[in-house]
């Protein structure tokens, strides 16, 4: 009874006066280390993709890109976004005025009365005048497209040309919008058939 009671005092006394005791030790647990890639390294990180990103996006922005070897469009893949397009007009996802204004703005179909009577001619003309802005498209506004439900609508322009002006050059340039034009067609694979599927 004695060594117990010694006990209760000895803690009594420890608490009382702030002793530190030997018996009871907290110990605190490390701090846990955190890796952190400071801000200026991970944007430096990110500096080549944004780069190439945006340079990328500029270089598809550009009206009516030049076509290399490989993307310049066939008679027979020209014919096909054409029949295409009449299809996709029947189907009344959008009218004639909305598709242009989805294609790019200020885009109009071409005037067989004016200097820019189609999209060849008027490609020349403002590759001419560095004036992209006179880029006029083919549309579907032949006599025999005027009751049809796709008059009006964008066909496919297509257009090899000398960068100076002569008639012939042993390096034409090739543009077409053909690219431009097909992707508005919002059809899926389900819509076509396999041989337009692979043509798609």
């Amino acid at each position: 009874m004695k060594k117990f009671s010694r006990f209760i005092i000895a803690i009594f006394a420890c608490v009382s006066t702030n002793v530190a005791c030997a018996a009871v030790t907290v110990k605190k647990a490390p701090t846990v280390a955190t890796t952190t890639q400071a801000p200026a390294a991970s944007a430096a990180s990110l500096v080549p993709t944004v780069v190439q990103l945006v340079q990328t996006v500029s270089q598809l922005n550009k009206a009516q890109k030049e076509l290399t070897a490989e993307c310049i469009p066939s008679a027979q893949e020209r014919a096909f976004v054409d029949n295409t397009m009449k299809e996709w007009a029947k189907t009344g996802a959008a009218t004639a005025d909305e598709v242009m204004k989805s294609i790019g703005r200020g885009i109009q179909c071409c005037n067989k009365e004016t200097m820019n009577k189609d999209y060849a001619t008027s490609v020349k003309n403002a590759m001419d005048a560095d004036m992209a802005e006179w880029i006029c498209y083919d549309c579907f506004t032949d006599a025999t497209d005027q009751n049809a439900i796709w008059y009006k609508y964008p066909k496919v322009g297509f257009v090899s040309y000398c960068k100076d002006g002569m008639n012939s050059c042993k390096n034409p340039q090739t543009k077409s919008n053909i690219y431009e034009i097909f992707n508005v067609i919002d059809f899926t694979t389900a819509d076509y058939t396999a041989q337009e599927s692979a043509m798609a």
